[in-house]
């Protein structure tokens, strides 16, 4: 049998190629908004009087931190500050009984707590 023109076309397959058409409009629709969201932020910006970046956000002056020149000193205070409560007795919470005591002597306790033999259990027969 021979196959007549209109019975070339199979229906299972697409009738038309892709519509270039949609395709350039589209294109162009994205192009106009992009160059229009462009346009809106330079005006909005040209608008808001902002000052040509200097270095200096908002022209604001912070003042420099102040530099020591021989800060052992305040570090050796600092650190005889934070030494000074290991080694004195002192209350913590005088209500409830709780005391904080010299390092050395904590840890003397421990040693002594630590070198007992441990209680005795009683068996049961």
């Amino acid at each position: 049998m021979a196959k007549t023109a209109n019975s070339s076309r199979d229906p299972r397959y697409e009738r038309s190629d892709v519509n270039i058409r949609a395709i350039v409009y589209a294109g162009i629709g994205i192009a106009v908004t992009v160059v229009t969201i462009a346009l809106a932020v330079r005006v909005a910006v040209s608008r808001l009087d902002i000052p040509a970046p200097d270095g200096n956000p908002g022209g604001v002056q912070a003042a420099s931190p102040a530099l020591e020149s021989a800060p052992q000193d305040d570090l050796q205070a600092f650190i005889q500050g934070k030494e000074k409560p290991l080694h004195q007795y002192a209350w913590v919470d005088r209500e409830r009984g709780i005391v904080r005591i010299p390092i050395e002597r904590a840890m003397q306790l421990l040693v002594e707590e630590s070198a007992s033999p441990p209680p005795s259990r009683k068996r049961s027969p």
